[in-house]
């Protein structure tokens, strides 16, 4: 075989600096909140965030994390307590303004671009007082996911003909998960009331986000 059985960074290395950025993405959802008042309830859209969800959940009186994956819900290493719920962030089965705020990191980039207006549409839907999307930036050149610099900007057939043959950082061999990373101006265009920023330990973001706290006297 001309490709090695794993490429890409160490993944000891790759999840210290992941969870570092989780708790900064935390700390940033943390602002959002301003009054901190321990009776809002929070959904976690694609989680749990490990880390970032230690954290998150202490702030709550009732914190939900949704997901696809059962197994996700299950995890025997979580540390934190949850109302675990097996579903869709494009069909989300809650009522209108049901959910006082919404927190989904690193889940967007894995939803189909058809489909990324739906999850905008139920998130804004859903919650009543705010929420916070982030996700890992299209034109930083480490791309986590794969543990490599800008294999992002490769064709998705080339990416799919090396997966054939190796596993690459986080994705498996013979992987059909769809990751696709989003622009600044991508993700602002789905939330265009929120507000932009990124997280970043160099000139370029790292993590690209938009937030979103309802004004007083605002409707739904």
């Amino acid at each position: 075989m001309i490709f090695m059985a794993k490429i890409g960074l160490p993944k000891a290395w790759v999840l210290k600096v992941v969870a570092r950025k989780r708790i900064q993405i935390a700390d940033r959802f943390i602002l959002l909140l301003q009054d901190d008042n321990p009776t809002n309830t929070c959904l976690e859209i694609g989680g749990p965030n490990f880390t970032a969800t230690d954290i998150l959940t202490t702030r709550f009186r009732s914190y939900i994390i949704l997901n696809t994956n059962r197994k996700e819900l299950t995890n025997p290493s979580l540390n934190c307590n949850f109302v675990p719920i097996q579903g869709d962030g494009c069909l989300l089965p809650f009522a209108d303004a049901s959910i006082d705020f919404i927190f989904c990191n690193a889940v967007i980039e894995h939803v189909p671009k058809a489909k990324r207006p739906m999850l905008a549409q139920e998130i804004q839907r859903v919650c009543s007082k705010g929420f916070f999307i982030s996700t890992p930036y299209y034109w930083f050149p480490f791309e986590p996911h794969y543990h490599l610099p800008f294999i992002q900007y490769l064709p998705e057939t080339i990416r799919q003909f090396v997966l054939r043959f190796s596993t690459i950082g986080f994705v498996k061999r013979h992987s059909s998960q769809y990751i696709r990373l989003l622009t600044s101006q991508e993700l602002k265009s789905l939330f265009p009331q929120a507000t932009g920023g990124g997280i970043r330990t160099a000139l370029i973001p790292e993590i690209i986000y938009v937030s979103y706290l309802k004004k007083s006297g605002e409707e739904n």
